[in-house]
This record gives structure tokens, sequence and C-alpha cells, in this order.
């Protein structure tokens, strides 16, 4: 069948059914991406965070989920976006997301409301066409019929089946936002079998594109000099922060099973050059000879000696991004 008899037979439905249909290679098909501007996560997102997708930030509790999706509304703000924050959680602190750079004054944040209201505001937004929708998160939302209830009354699946409903509009009314949810994982009821599971059920793995796993990796340890009451020094460890694990456990817009670690300081920041550090390292441009790290003949003691190194000498970034390019073929 010929290009000619293809547009003719989309140009009818379209016409008479109200569709969209479009042929594989239109460049409206095409995913808009915008770029985290932490190298380790864009590179395992594809590029960055997908337009027109859900995204969903699973993990334990207190591993960085909602401290990653305030990254991500950074980004999506510095680019020029409107986010939105769904604060279920009531853990919204304005000084806290000031402190992770996050333009707070031009940030939509709702405060907590009944599931079905929550899910009313996101479409709403969906139709306003907003850059960044963070719902956090699914395991705190509360539907009315269990609002309503005393807390003997038993329900089953009611949240699970309510998100299940909002994720399928969802699908259906976004145009070109991103969508980001945040929930937490759980242990499953099945005592015989040790589980983990997700609150509010399946639907939500089957309708994300992505699916990133946070875990808590080894702490940042900042070595300083303390006086004891005695007045005798000591050398202590103190942690100023951790690596944040993420790993693609899911992905329809890229590669999965991909893994990314993020250094988060407690102060709010991240540091956005290790991921070009880790980059490099994986690609052999950076090596290593026992606790030292070398890029030529320059060799520095520890990661985070290296990325000492790197803050304080622009040169020595430009040289080993342009590496990176080189092989990547971006150059």
């Amino acid at each position: 069948m010929n290009k000619d008899r293809l547009l003719e037979i989309t140009t009818n439905i379209n016409k008479e059914l109200k569709t969209d249909i479009r042929f594989g290679d239109d460049p409206k098909l095409k995913i808009e991406r915008v770029p985290t501007c932490i190298l380790g996560l864009d590179n395992i997102l594809g590029g960055g965070l997908p337009r027109k997708r859900l995204l969903l930030f699973t993990g334990e509790t207190s591993t960085g989920k909602s401290a990653l999706a305030a990254q991500c509304i950074k980004a999506v703000q510095k680019a020029g976006g409107i986010a939105a924050y769904l604060d279920v959680e009531d853990t919204y602190d304005s000084a806290w997301w000031k402190a992770m750079d996050v333009d707070v004054e031009n940030l939509l944040v709702m405060p907590p409301t009944i599931a079905e209201s929550t899910f009313d505001v996101l479409l709403n937004l969906l139709e306003q066409e907003i850059d960044i929708i963070v719902l956090d998160s699914l395991a705190a939302l509360l539907p009315a019929e269990e609002a309503e209830e005393d807390m003997e009354h038993k329900f089953i699946a009611l949240q699970a089946r309510l998100i299940n409903k909002a994720c399928r509009k969802i699908v259906l009314s976004n145009k070109s936002s991103i969508i980001i949810f945040v929930n937490q994982l759980r242990a499953g009821m099945n005592s015989r079998i040790p589980e983990v599971v997700l609150p509010g059920g399946k639907g939500q793995e089957f309708f994300s594109s992505i699916i990133l796993k946070i875990n808590k990796g080894e702490p940042i340890i900042d070595l300083e000099t303390r006086k004891e009451m005695r007045g005798r020094g000591r050398r202590r460890e103190r942690s100023i922060g951790y690596y944040m694990d993420v790993f693609v456990e899911k992905s329809k817009v890229g590669i999965p099973f991909q893994r990314c670690q993020i250094p988060f300081y407690f102060s709010g920041k991240v540091d956005t050059l290790y991921g070009l550090f880790q980059i490099a390292l994986d690609e052999d441009i950076i090596t290593q000879a026992g606790p030292y790290f070398y890029f030529g003949e320059e060799g520095y003691l520890g990661k985070n000696g290296f990325i000492d190194a790197m803050k304080a000498n622009q040169e020595l970034v430009a040289n080993i991004r342009f590496k990176v390019n080189e092989k990547n073929g971006t150059n």
C-alpha cells in the first residue's frame, strides 16, 4: 500500500471519526525531553524527563524520592516551565525547597485533601498544560468514602480502584505535561513469603512509562577536627549527605535496568559534576589505580578528591567533557 493511499485512509478516518491518526515518523510523535542537568540521571532517562509521560518514583522511606522530584521541578523551572506540587503528605517546607534551589515564588502547591479532589485538580492542571506535576504521595491518598467512615470499617482495594481510574483519565488528558507520582515500598500482607508491594495496586506500574527505584547508598563523609570537653582534638567522621542510588526498573522510552548515583547533600544541594565523573570512569577516560583516580597523568586521592579538583579547575572539567563527547560521538 503506497503512502498516498495511506494518507487518504487516515484523512477520511480523522475527518469522519474526529480522531488524530498520524504516520509513525510525524515530528509531533517525537518525545520531547527536559534535561535535569544531572548528567547521570539524564543518561539513564534517555536524555531527560519525557513530556506527556507518567514517571513513578519508588523506594523505602527517607531515600530521597521527594528530593529527587524537587530536583526535577527545579530543572523544568530553569527551562522556563511551570510546576505544580500536590502535597498529599503535608510535608512541604518552603525554606527547605528554597535551599534545593526551587523557585518557590512561582511554584503551585496544593495542601492535602481527599483523593478524588486531588485527582480532579491534577486533571485540571493537565488541561492548563502545566509543564510538570508532582503528586507526593500515592500511599497517602485518602478516598472520600474512607474519610467519612469510622476506623473499624474495612475497605477492599478502594484506593487501588481510584488510582487505576485516575491513571486511565491522565493518559487520555495529558497533552504535554511531565507527571511524577511518588510512592513508598511497603511490606506485603503474605506472612509466609516476605514481599515488598506498592500501595495503590498494579495500575500505577502499568501506566508508568518510567519507574525509578531509589535507594540510599553510602554516606558522604566530611572529616573535621572537633574539640571535646576535655580539650583534646580528635579526628571524627561527620556525614554531610549520601549517594542516592537510582535504578531504572522500567522504561518504555529508553533503556531499562540502568543505574546511576547522585550525591545529595543535607544542605539541599546535588553534586552535578559527579555524573560526569562517573560516566568518564565507566568509559575508562578516568582510570583508577588503588585509591587514586587519574585523568591522563594527573592523579587525585579518592573520588571526592577528584571531584573537588574538578570544582576548582574548570579546564579539567572541559577536557573531561570533551573526551566523553568525543567517545560518544557528540562533539
